[in-house]
C-alpha cells in the first residue's frame, strides 16, 4: 500500500478522513468546549488555562470563562466572530472533553450550522464512555464525524473495552466513525491491534497523533522515559516511527483493508496547518498599516513617543502627517505609542530616534490576544 505524502512528515493510506482534509487547508476553528475531562491521561498536552476549568475556547480566544450561561449571545458571537474572521469551512469541537457536557456540545453543533450552513463540517473528538442515547443527538444536531479516543490499556484488546459498544453503535449512524490516538513509541503492538480492530468492524479511519512534550505533560512522558527528538522539537521520540511501522505492517498484513490510518506529525501541526490557518485570519484582520507575512503572522511599525500624555502622541502624529506626508489611515495612535505602516517606518526611523522616539517593527499573530514573537529594533 503506498501512502500519500503530506507537508511536515505526515503521511496517509487510503482517503484522508474528510475532517482532516479542512484542518489541512487551515480552514477547520477549533472549540474547546469544556476544559473538563474525567480521563487524566498521563500524555494530555492540554495547557494550564484550560485543564480541568469548565472554560469555552474559540481556537486561542476565550469566549467563556466558566461563569453565567455558556450560550449566552455574548458567547456565540465569539464562537461565530472567530469562524468568519478564518474563513472556517468546519468546526472541530474538542476538550476536555465534549461529551462532559453533551447538551452544550450537541446546541454548539446545532448553532454551528444554523450559523454557517450545512455543508459546515464538524468533528468531534471524545475520549468519553457516555451513554449511547447521545449518539442519536449528536447526529440530529448535524455532527458529521465522531473520533473515539479508547484508553491505552484497550488498545490491544478493544473487545474488553466499553468502547467497543459505543463504536458499534456509532456505526449505526449515518456519521462517519474512527480513532484518533497519540502514537506511543512503546505501543506499537497495542496501535496495530487497535487499527486491526477498526478494520474488523468497520470504522473509517485511525488518526495517528505525534505525541509531543507540552508544560502540563513533561513530568509524565520523562517518568516513562520519553525524550524530546531534538533540541529543536517537542515531538517525542520513537513517536513518528512507530505510526509509520503500524502503517507498513497494518497494509502488509491486510492488503485489502477498508480502514483508513493517517499519521499526522507535530510538524505538520505547526509548520503547516496553524500557519495556513493564521493567515486565513490574517488576511481578514489585517489594518491598512499592518503587512501579513507567508508565516501567518502580521508586521507594523511601533513608535514608542518621547514625552508625557496623549498630547506627546498627538503632536507627533500631526508632524507625521505634515511634515513626512504619512497618509492617517496609515498610523494610529494607542496611549503611548503609534502604529505606523512598516513600511513607512522603515524610511523615518532615523529621523524619531534623533528626536527620542523608539521605533521597531513587531510581528505578531493576528489572533484575538494578538501574541508578539519578534521585535526588531530600528535606527
Amino acid at each position: 500500500m503506498r501512502c500519500k505524502k503530506m507537508g511536515g512528515g505526515s503521511k496517509y493510506c487510503k482517503e484522508l478522513p474528510e475532517g482532516c482534509v479542512y484542518c489541512e487547508r487551515g480552514s477547520k476553528m477549533v472549540l474547546l468546549v469544556t476544559g473538563k475531562c474525567g480521563k487524566g491521561c498521563f500524555y494530555c498536552p492540554i495547557s494550564e488555562e484550560k485543564t480541568g476549568k469548565d472554560v469555552v475556547y474559540a481556537d486561542e480566544w476565550p469566549v467563556f470563562d466558566g461563569m453565567g450561561d455558556p450560550l449566552s449571545k455574548k458567547t456565540l458571537d465569539g464562537i461565530f466572530t472567530e469562524g468568519y474572521l478564518i474563513d472556517a469551512e468546519g468546526t472541530g469541537i474538542t476538550g476536555g472533553d465534549p461529551m462532559i457536557v453533551p447538551e452544550r456540545t450537541t446546541a454548539y453543533i446545532r448553532k454551528l450550522k444554523e450559523a454557517f450552513g450545512k455543508g459546515h463540517h464538524i468533528h468531534l473528538y471524545t475520549a468519553a464512555l457516555f451513554d449511547a442515547k447521545w449518539l442519536a443527538e449528536l447526529e440530529d444536531a448535524g455532527l458529521d464525524e465522531i473520533r473515539f479516543h479508547p484508553s491505552p490499556e484497550y488498545w490491544g484488546n478493544m473487545k474488553e473495552s466499553r468502547h467497543d459498544a459505543l463504536i458499534r453503535a456509532a456505526l449505526k449512524t449515518g456519521m462517519d466513525v474512527g480513532a484518533e490516538v497519540p502514537s506511543l513509541p512503546d505501543f506499537a503492538e497495542q496501535l496495530l491491534s487497535l487499527a486491526e480492530y477498526l478494520e474488523s468492524v468497520g470504522a473509517k479511519f485511525l488518526n495517528l497523533n505525534e505525541l509531543e512534550f507540552a508544560s502540563t505533560n513533561e513530568k509524565a512522558l520523562h517518568a516513562r522515559g520519553y525524550a524530546p527528538k531534538s533540541d529543536i522539537s517537542a515531538a517525542v521520540a520513537g513517536s513518528g516511527d512507530a505510526a509509520l511501522r503500524v502503517i507498513k505492517q497494518f497494509y502488509k498484513k491486510h492488503r485489502g483493508a477498508s480502514l483508513a490510518i493517517h499519521y499526522c506529525s507535530a510538524g505538520f501541526k505547526d509548520g503547516i496547518q496553524l500557519r495556513r490557518r493564521l493567515a486565513r485570519r490574517a488576511k481578514n484582520v489585517a489594518k491598512p498599516y499592518e503587512m501579513a507575512t507567508g508565516e501567518g503572522t502580521l508586521l507594523k511599525g511601533v513608535i514608542k513617543v518621547a514625552g508625557a500624555g496623549c498630547s506627546a502622541g498627538m503632536g507627533l502624529l500631526r508632524e507625521l502627517a505634515e511634515s513626512y506626508d504619512v497618509p492617517t489611515e496609515l498610523m494610529n495612535l494607542i496611549e503611548d505609542r503609534i502604529e505606523i505602516a512598516p513600511w513607512v517606518l522603515n524610511e523615518i526611523a532615523g529621523d524619531l530616534a534623533a528626536s527620542g522616539h523608539t521605533c521597531y517593527i513587531s510581528e505578531c499573530y493576528p489572533t484575538w490576544d494578538g501574541l508578539e514573537v519578534e521585535r526588531i529594533p530600528l535606527a
